[in-house]
């Protein structure tokens, strides 16, 4: 979820735990109850990039070099806030920022890894990635709160070397969604491709494979400002 921010750092409210149904006797007193709220911190980090070309280069093809950097370091950028926000451990290596399955997998905030990571039955890694059995059984824990917007995240690999495999071996016709155009779905969801999070080589076990939830209710992005350039001679 992208927020503005107007100081480098913002502190946004979360609610931590709800109010208390009660079920009093008549004239019986009603027990006081009170939302509970915490607070998420964001912290803005400068990314940047630095490219150098000669001046030969400048005087003839500064327009199609600025263009090729343009298109580039844009890349990079999503690349970086991709990387950051699934793998991210914290480090100065990922702008500090603790990204999604190092949480899940560390218990972060109270998460722990029985209660929201669904482990596949023994065997069930690569090359012989989960089942579908496996598979439902993540959609049997996700809660009914994230229902409307929730998708899954994973990497490609995974996608057309875990999934569709068992897509075709169900009856269905994997070329089809292609050739409608419509968008890929896995037991009901949306699939979004992230190339940030493990390829199927590297689903071994302790490793998550995908994700399947509603980003927009589990992370925050603050936007300081804008992309800046500025060359120099």
């Amino acid at each position: 979820y992208k927020l503005p921010m107007g100081s480098s750092v913002l502190q946004i409210p979360r609610r931590a735990g709800g109010t208390v149904v009660y079920y009093p006797d008549e004239g019986g007193q009603i027990p006081a109850s009170a939302m509970k709220f915490d607070q998420v911190r964001l912290e803005a980090k400068k990314y940047a990039q630095m490219a150098l070309w000669s001046n030969e280069l400048n005087d003839d093809s500064v327009i199609a070099l600025a263009d090729l950097l343009a298109g580039e370091m844009a890349y990079q950028f999503a690349k970086a806030e991709d990387f950051n926000g699934f793998v991210g451990d914290g480090t100065s290596a990922y702008a500090g920022v603790l990204g999604i399955l190092p949480r899940l997998l560390s218990g972060y905030l109270g998460i722990t890894p029985t209660a929201s990571v669904v482990q596949a039955a023994s065997g069930h890694v690569t090359p012989g990635l989960p089942t579908l059995a496996d598979w439902n059984k993540v959609v049997g824990t996700l809660p009914l709160y994230a229902e409307g917007r929730a998708k899954w995240f994973m990497h490609k690999s995974v996608f057309w070397g875990g999934i569709a495999p068992l897509v075709e071996a169900a009856g269905g016709n994997i070329a089809m969604y292609l050739i409608s155009g419509a968008p890929l779905k896995w037991l009901g969801y949306d699939v979004v491709f992230a190339q940030a999070m493990p390829t199927i080589a590297n689903c071994t076990t302790g490793t998550i494979a995908a994700v399947l939830g509603d980003m927009n209710s589990t992370g925050f992005m603050g936007t300081r400002k804008g992309i800046r350039t500025v060359s120099s001679k």
